[in-house]
């Protein structure tokens, strides 16, 4: 499943992905020491994000986000999308 993180210019993180989600999201953690992004779901299975967040600006923008906008793209078109709880993990 191929993934990306958009900033938006009124500092919204948004996450997307090219697929509907499988399970329903209460939350995501971002680990801010290796980068990692981990996207909790209800039945508390979670799912790690396959991109590693290596530029600063992103993570220092991941960091600072009280929410996380997850949405997907559907024929060409960005859906609708629901905010979810981002919690920043340091060591």
């Amino acid at each position: 499943m191929k993934s990306e993180i958009i900033l938006s210019d009124q500092g919204d993180v948004l996450f997307v992905q090219n697929a509907p989600f499988d399970h329903i999201v209460v939350r995501a953690e971002f680990y801010v020491e290796s980068g990692f992004l981990i996207l909790v779901y209800e039945n508390e299975d979670s799912r790690m994000v396959e991109y590693q967040f290596q530029d600063k600006s992103v993570i220092d923008a991941i960091v600072y986000a009280p929410t996380i906008i997850l949405t997907h793209v559907e024929n060409s078109e960005l859906q609708d999308g629901f905010e979810v709880p981002l919690i920043a993990i340091q060591p």
